[in-house]
């Protein structure tokens, strides 16, 4: 046999392997992923309510309050069984645009429990995932864009997408701040407004002043990241108005985007999300398509410390 056919024969060989490995890699993140996660979250409806009880496909880790450990939130609602969302679709609106979710941009402690190794994407690999979005040319937008989208048609490009950073970690700012000027890209943070300046581990308000100096985009994350299900009446407003209020006041500029809490919600949840001033809000139901009609529990993509599985989830 000629010999550049064995070569030929060989390198197919070879790639096929590698890919293999790397569609298994990725499934196997997903599961990890999926086998740390609380058990999804349904709201008790009032029977004077008939509403569809509407939730994320899954709930993410807590945010540890100021001074606490890293733990696993606890459901405050039991014997609920979870059920389907219901989604509206219009499809001569839609869009698919990619919103990316991180958390911890961080060198991972010694003894890391395994929910922060999940959660923690390392910052030499934070810098190789925003430099393949960079070569392969992707352009960083923020919710304003998906906004004015949404309500006047105003164009998004192909190859765009949002990067989000949860929580107001410190980590973000000193680890992807540096990075995202880099490659001149933007991205959007959601600080939890009583964390702001608690501690060490969390961004002060000088910091999202620097951000936001830089043209990068500011929501709210809520006062206290509860899980929102278990607010009512009062309750569920100052955790989504007075965060909004706060940040508007510190910041000097509108606050439209909200960030659910461990990802779950209710219709009634995010109607008093849209009853407290926000444009839109970003739900971790994953997926990528995006429409008007569900503006209020927009999709998301979980990235992980994995360059490979962030071409994977791009080249769908």
């Amino acid at each position: 046999m000629n010999v550049f056919i064995k070569i030929s024969i060989l390198i197919s060989i070879v790639l096929l392997l590698v890919n293999s490995f790397f569609l298994f890699w990725g499934h196997y993140l997903r599961k990890e992923k999926l086998e740390i996660l609380v058990p999804v979250i349904a709201e008790e409806v009032p029977s004077s309510e008939s509403e569809i009880v509407t939730l994320s496909s899954s709930v993410p880790l807590a945010t540890p309050a100021p001074g606490s450990e890293f733990v696993l939130p606890v459901s405050s609602v039991s014997n609920v069984e979870p059920r389907t969302l219901s989604v509206t679709v219009d499809k001569e609106h839609s869009i698919n645009l990619p919103i990316l979710l991180y958390h911890h941009i961080d060198l991972l402690p010694n003894n890391a429990a395994r929910p922060r190794q999940i959660l923690t994407v390392s910052p030499s690999v934070f810098d190789k995932q925003m430099e393949y979005l960079f070569n392969e040319g992707f352009q960083t937008i923020t919710f304003d864009a998906l906004i004015e989208y949404f309500d006047s048609g105003q164009e998004i490009s192909e190859k765009s997408l949002i990067i989000t950073f949860d929580d107001g970690w410190k980590s973000q700012f000193q680890y992807a701040f540096p990075v995202l000027k880099k490659y001149n890209f933007r991205a959007t943070f959601f600080p939890v407004a009583n964390y702001i300046g608690a501690e060490p581990l969390y961004m002060d308000w000088a910091q999202l002043k620097e951000l936001k100096a830089a043209g990068m985009e500011i929501g709210s994350h809520t006062m206290n990241h509860p899980n929102l299900l278990g607010l009512f009446g009062n309750n569920l407003q100052y955790e989504l108005q007075n965060s909004k209020v706060i940040l508007e006041n510190q910041l000097q500029c509108p606050i439209d985007v909200f960030a659910y809490p461990y990802g779950v919600f209710s219709p009634r949840v995010a109607k008093a999300v849209q009853e407290s001033g926000y444009q839109v809000a970003r739900s971790t139901i994953d997926g990528i398509d995006q429409n008007p009609e569900n503006r209020y529990t927009l999709k998301s993509i979980e990235v992980y410390d994995n360059l490979f599985h962030l071409k994977q989830i791009l080249n769908q």
